[in-house]
């Protein structure tokens, strides 16, 4: 059998080493052996299938990872890294991943239903097929623009709409369109005096708004957006 060995990518010291089938299997026996894999090294790793429910694992590093069908509810993995990890099919059920950063990370099917994600990081669109509203708490989590890099924040579950030209999606004080975004409160109540748009795609916002204002206020309303403040409260 091979010889798998996990390291603390902080130290470089050895977490766990021995024969095993599979890089799985050895993180699998971490677990069963109460051992902790805090600051593991796991970066690029094969994890697909693994059935790691119940792993502590702070701080690691699994940039890259291939964590497709892994199981990792109840599981304790706060400040992870998962930039870029291939996540579909994951479930992190009743899991802790505060602090978590998912960067580039692909998202389809991936189950969050009772889930601590309290000031997680997010970037890509893919990011907007989760369930945030299965989750247990998503407060002060934060979404990185591909397009304009601005980070926007949110505390309640994004209303996403889809099967338009470009993704849109509501936030707790912004609106995102095709990933730019736009303060609702200038959406909702546009400030006296806007000039003429001075690109194209500005002309397609402003269409956009015009078209579809009521429906905007209305999602902001209900998700506790009071139209005519810069504040929103909590429902």
């Amino acid at each position: 059998m091979p010889v798998f060995k996990i390291r603390n990518y902080l130290t470089g010291e050895i977490i766990i080493q021995g024969e095993f089938p599979s890089l799985p299997d050895c993180l699998e026996r971490a677990v069963q052996s109460n051992i902790s894999l805090d600051d593991a090294d796991l970066r690029h790793a094969n994890l697909v299938n693994a059935n790691l429910d119940n792993i502590v694992m702070r701080r690691a590093r699994l940039d890259e990872a291939n964590l497709m069908g892994a199981n990792l509810s109840e599981a304790v993995l706060d400040g992870c890294d998962f930039t870029n990890a291939e996540m579909v099919g994951t479930c992190l059920c009743f899991s802790s991943v505060k602090q978590c950063k998912f960067t580039g990370a692909r998202f389809g099917g991936t189950d969050i239903a009772g889930t601590i994600l309290d000031e997680a990081a997010f970037s890509g669109h893919e990011a907007f097929s989760l369930n945030f509203h299965e989750c247990q708490s998503i407060e002060n989590c934060t979404y990185t623009s591909p397009v304009d890099k601005e980070s926007y924040s949110f505390s309640k579950p994004p209303y996403v709409l889809r099967g338009m030209n470009y993704p849109l999606a509501v936030l707790d004080r912004h609106i995102l369109v095709n990933h730019s975004g736009y303060l609702l409160s200038e959406i909702i109540n546009p400030p006296a005096g806007t000039g003429d748009p001075t690109s194209l795609d500005e002309a397609r916002l402003n269409i956009f708004i015009h078209n579809n204002r009521p429906l905007i206020r209305a999602l902001s309303r209900h998700r506790g957006y009071i139209p005519g403040t810069s504040h929103s409260r909590r429902a």
